[in-house]
């Protein structure tokens, strides 16, 4: 089997080979083969010299999930509120791009989405970040530097699958309208309250947007030649809603979107952040064979496995956590872990084995230093959320936005004793108290969730008996990618979270 057919068996629920090896790998190949951030995502050629390197030195792989090589021109133009780019405006080129969330649209706007057009809407939108669309000539030049761009990103993924390593989706990135609004429109405090105080009219800008979604995605198809489609969910996930309103709001988007993109021949590939465990049996209502359900280090897999693993290909998901904190033995056994008791026996294949989301390091990449194995620079969006501890010592500048972190962490005696920490039994936790209590408790730091790890390192958090705070605690650890937004501090712990 050649790569291609390794990947297509598994996601028809056949039984490849071997399990397929696909990961998102641009941020670390990057930094491997001597090139910045900037220049990956501004500069395709680049980009495939890094990872050639990268794959020549470290061993062969399958394919490339979501490559982000040379998409920076088009992710400043097709969100509404584009990223902050590493190396634009004054960051620092060797920066990590990251999703500021802000409003840009007002709740009363919901009805005038229908009204107006969606597509024009979107433009107007799109116009407050970028002004040059507002004019025919600035739309007809940026229209033409993302063509032109989308163009090299598909000679890049040609010239890739004929050297034996499948583009999963290439630039293939697709949303269900709730998701697109959470995200890029209304921001999440607000898009929340907007369930409670106004569920019709967003049902109703739903309904307007999906055709519009619908025509993004297939553009994008055409474009790059890839039958396959990113379709990102994390806002309509169990660490935002209530399994009421996800049967209400989001399952109805879910089931239209994948039922459209199965019926023309294309894989939706749901790339899910955040805690899906609970809304897994509702996966079942997709079609069968026809999906993957690609999970990060949040959701539960293995019960992903027992409950969907005759029905859609599983994909994921070494911990970010693992890759960042973990030994190299602790990695090489997890994965075995997930190759053997993933792997569907019989006649269906198994999962593909995908590291978690933005993971930005593997453990090779630390340097000896003082008796221990010193880490790369933190990286502010990995959900495990480390922040300044002593017996860490973890030195940081506050850059969140620009996504620039500075200082390394030593794993020497002292870090060891905090590891050791994770195994202690505790009687509560502040799960507990915010009554979502879990059946079992992990034991090992690998089974502990990104919340216990943080509550074991910093034991004042429990301690907060701020009505008002908890809440937006638990909603920044249970899920938010944006830790700037909800903010939990208590002056006589120094904790800030």
């Amino acid at each position: 089997m050649d790569s291609r057919e390794r990947i297509e068996t598994a996601i028809g629920l056949g039984k490849p080979d071997r399990v397929p090896v696909v990961p998102i790998i641009d941020f670390f190949s990057a930094r491997y083969g001597g090139i910045s951030q900037h220049d990956m995502l501004f500069d395709v050629r680049k980009a495939d010299q890094a990872l050639e390197k990268t794959l020549r030195d470290l061993g062969p792989i399958d394919g490339l999930h979501l490559s982000y090589a040379g998409l920076g021109r088009i992710m400043q133009l097709i969100f509404p509120t584009p990223p902050v780019m590493p190396g634009v405006g004054g960051e620092p080129p060797d920066g990590q791009f990251q999703f500021v969330e802000k409003t840009v649209m007002e709740p009363e706007e919901y009805l005038e989405i229908e009204r107006r057009g969606p597509l024009r809407w979107i433009l107007d939108k799109m116009k407050l970040s970028n002004p040059d669309l507002g004019s025919p000539l600035g739309l007809a030049r940026a229209l033409g530097r993302a063509t032109a761009d989308m163009a090299k990103v598909k000679r890049s993924a040609r010239n890739w699958r004929a050297r034996g390593v499948e583009s999963l989706v290439a630039f293939n990135i697709v949303f269900t309208p709730l998701e697109y609004i959470s995200l890029f429109m209304r921001s999440f405090h607000e898009f929340i309250l907007d369930l409670f105080r106004r569920p019709e009219e967003v049902k109703a800008a739903s309904r307007a947007l999906m055709p519009t979604m619908k025509m993004q995605g297939s553009l994008m198809v055409r474009m790059s030649g890839i039958r396959r489609v990113f379709m990102g969910g994390t806002r309509t996930s169990a660490s935002f809603l209530s399994p009421r309103q996800f049967e209400e709001f989001a399952l109805p988007e879910w089931k239209e979107m994948c039922e459209f993109w199965v019926s023309r021949g294309v894989t939706p590939v749901l790339h899910f952040d955040s805690d899906w465990t609970a809304f897994f049996p509702y996966l079942r209502e997709l079609p069968r064979g026809k999906c993957v359900l690609n999970l990060d280090g949040t959701s539960d897999i293995f019960a992903a496995k027992e409950q969907l693993g005759d029905h859609m290909c599983i994909m994921g998901d070494v911990p970010a956590s693992l890759l960042k904190l973990g030994e190299p033995e602790e990695v090489d056994e997890y994965c075995r872990r997930l190759i053997t008791d993933l792997r569907r026996q019989g006649t269906a294949g198994g999962p593909h084995v995908h590291h978690g989301r933005r993971t930005r390091f593997p453990p090779q990449a630390g340097r000896a230093r003082g008796g221990g194995r010193v880490l790369p620079p933190v990286d502010h969006r990995d959900r495990l959320r480390r922040r300044l501890h002593p017996e860490l010592r973890v030195h940081h500048t506050r850059g969140c936005q620009a996504g620039e972190r500075q200082g390394h962490v030593g794993l020497g005696a002292q870090a060891q004793a905090v590891k050791a920490r994770f195994s202690a039994p505790r009687a509560r936790t502040a799960e507990d108290r915010l009554g979502r209590k879990r059946p079992t408790r992990p034991s090992t730091w690998r089974e502990a969730s990104s919340m216990e790890k943080i509550l074991r390192i910093y034991p004042g958090i429990r301690s907060c008996q701020d009505p008002e705070a908890r809440p937006s605690f638990a909603r920044h650890v249970r899920g938010s990618s944006f830790p700037e937004d909800r903010r939990c501090f208590r002056k006589d712990q120094g904790v800030s979270v």
